[in-house]
């Protein structure tokens, strides 16, 4: 049977990895629900190191041709050009004209840059002593540097009884809560992941 496979950095090992799949299983619940409606397995596999989701995703493609294949890993910095460009440019991956530009999926600059898409989930999550003015205020959260995201979240959350954001443990929960929608809104690439998921959903 057909499978959409989804394979995406992070995780680090063992348990981290199964939280981590977990969360984004959740965030992508409605593409998730519009491929069992036709039928097709649906696998998301966190990674660990990005060279390490490279890997596996040019091995499912040689061993299961057949199947609906993407691969989801940090950008680390603005994106200029294509993903696969990105990606070819940035990581020197060998293999990348081989696939279709639609199944190269970047989260810009980092899952973090999701994480904040939706404030005001983070803030039920943490509690009153969470900061929501340390998050950026930039519309299109693309166009913030990884590090500006990754400090404004530690600072939004430091005093929170939850204690400054951890990036499995929390991350991992927060993706299961927060609203897709919202995120799509301010975030070009994970709209276009959605899109893509979807149209070769439909396509199957």
């Amino acid at each position: 049977m057909t499978r959409v496979a989804i394979f995406m950095e992070g995780g680090g090992s063992g348990e981290r990895r199964v939280l981590l799949r977990k969360g984004m299983d959740a965030f992508l619940r409605a593409v998730r629900a519009a491929a069992r409606a036709k039928a097709l397995k649906w696998r998301v596999t966190a990674c660990g190191p990005r060279n390490n989701a490279y890997r596996q995703f040019r091995r499912a493609a040689e061993e299961r041709p057949g199947d609906i294949l993407f691969l989801l890993v940090d950008s680390e910095e603005g994106v200029k050009g294509s993903p696969r460009l990105h990606l070819a440019t940035r990581d020197a991956w060998d293999g990348l004209e081989h696939f279709r530009e639609d199944q190269i999926q970047l989260m810009v600059q980092t899952m973090e840059t999701w994480i904040i898409g939706d404030p005001a989930t983070l803030h039920a999550y943490y509690g009153r002593e969470f900061n929501a003015n340390a998050l950026p205020k930039r519309e299109n959260l693309e166009q913030v540097p990884k590090r500006v995201v990754s400090s404004g979240l530690a600072r939004a959350t430091e005093r929170t009884q939850k204690g400054e954001c951890h990036k499995i443990r929390h991350a991992s929960v927060l993706l299961a809560l927060i609203d897709s929608e919202k995120v799509r809104a301010r975030c070009p690439h994970c709209e276009r992941f959605f899109d893509s998921l979807a149209s070769a959903i439909e396509a199957a």
